[in-house]
């Protein structure tokens, strides 16, 4: 445990020298000047324009900075040498990666905070709280997805792809299902069997999409409850990809 411990700590470190933070708080800098830019284009409700499109700007791009940080560090790693030293020291491989899980979800939480933050300027409401703890556990899966193809993949460009692609897939993968499924009765063979293929597809990826709806923060009715499935999938996808990834890492010869 306190191995992995320090290795969650060395990894928040790592972010805090690479000035991940700095990059987080100039791009929600941005994304701010760009919604009141926005707002004063929108002849309406105002202030719901300027909140929906943080919100949107805020998760796409709080994602795809988590997914570069994590793959470039851990690549470093591997380039380095670190990973191979560390093991060959008889540290234990599982402590290693959940250490590695833990400091990389620890970060994600603080750029969700970031974005939360950004988010209030623009709607302090109930509404804006639930967003963020959404978009904290959305971006935990996505640490760990990117855990899991940095060390099954161990170079940049592909296993940056994968969990682009993956992220991509979960959150459009509802509508996705939706056009298979259209033509209902008229549609041949091989469109019922592509169909069925997406159906098996989406009981396997997390509903991204039903996660840090923009949709909550004009909505006067929502409540906690939305955050008890974004909970569940969240613990449940998190544990499924550290398990994966602690086993394809242990039988890797290093």
């Amino acid at each position: 445990m306190s191995f992995a411990l320090a290795i969650a700590r060395a990894t928040i470190i790592e972010a805090i020298g690479s000035r991940l933070g700095a990059i987080a708080l100039v791009f929600a800098a941005c994304v701010c000047g760009l919604a009141i830019f926005a707002g004063e284009l929108a002849l309406t409700e105002t202030r719901e324009v300027r909140a929906t499109l943080a919100a949107a700007a805020l998760r796409a791009g709080t994602v795809f900075l988590l997914i570069a940080f994590v793959v470039s560090s851990m690549v470093r790693e591997y380039q380095d040498q670190i990973v191979a030293v560390t093991i060959a020291h008889a540290a234990p491989r599982g402590a290693y990666v959940i250490g590695k899980l833990a400091g990389y979800s620890a970060v994600a939480w603080l750029i969700a905070l970031l974005a939360g933050a950004a988010l209030f300027v623009f709607d302090p409401s109930v509404a804006a709280l639930l967003w963020t703890v959404s978009l904290a556990l959305e971006l935990t899966i996505v640490a760990a997805a990117s855990l899991f193809c940095v060390l099954t993949l161990a170079q940049f460009v592909a296993a940056f792809a994968a969990v682009a692609a993956f992220y991509l897939l979960g959150r459009s993968l509802a509508a996705i299902e939706i056009i298979a499924t259209s033509s209902g009765d008229a549609a041949s063979a091989a469109d019922r069997f592509l169909a069925s293929g997406i159906t098996v597809v989406s009981w396997l990826m997390p509903r991204l999409d039903a996660m840090t709806r923009s949709s909550w923060l004009t909505d006067p009715g929502v409540t906690a409850a939305v955050l008890g499935p974004v909970l569940a999938q969240s613990a449940v996808y998190v544990v499924l990809l550290a398990a994966a990834a602690l086993f394809d890492f242990s039988r890797e010869q290093l």
